[in-house]
């Protein structure tokens, strides 16, 4: 044992001398009901979307985090860079973010972009409630 405490997940699994004394996840946190709202209204703004390319896998619900990605996980690079130059012309996340905004009164939502080198997470909303 190298520390007395340990945590993951961002703190969502907690361990005490090696022993497990707290684990929390969004959908335990939030409810499921929350969860299917916010997938649903993601979705229904996104296949409007007219954005240059979409690749497949646009929502990815963790255990301290829903990814939505409008691009799609499955961009390469190039497509990815691509997304990128289109957004900061036509400011696609930043009116996503005020649509669900004001369409999800009851969530909280804030941004965090993140480019990984294998272009798998282009944003996340990491959900809270008020």
């Amino acid at each position: 044992k190298d520390f007395d405490y340990v945590f993951s997940e961002n703190g969502l699994v907690a361990y005490k001398d090696g022993e497990l004394f707290h684990q929390q996840n969004l959908k335990k946190y939030l409810g499921q009901q929350k969860i299917n709202l916010f997938v649903n209204t993601c979705m229904k703004y996104m296949a409007d979307l007219n954005i240059p390319v979409k690749t497949g896998t646009f929502i990815e619900l963790r255990n301290g985090m829903i990814n939505v990605y409008p691009i799609g996980r499955k961009c390469t690079q190039e497509e990815l860079k691509e997304f990128k130059k289109y957004d900061s012309k036509y400011y696609v996340m930043e009116n996503m973010i005020t649509y669900l905004n004001q369409k999800i009164k009851v969530l909280r939502i804030l941004k965090s972009l993140f480019l990984s080198d294998s272009s798998e997470i282009v944003l996340f909303w990491q959900i809270q409630k008020h």
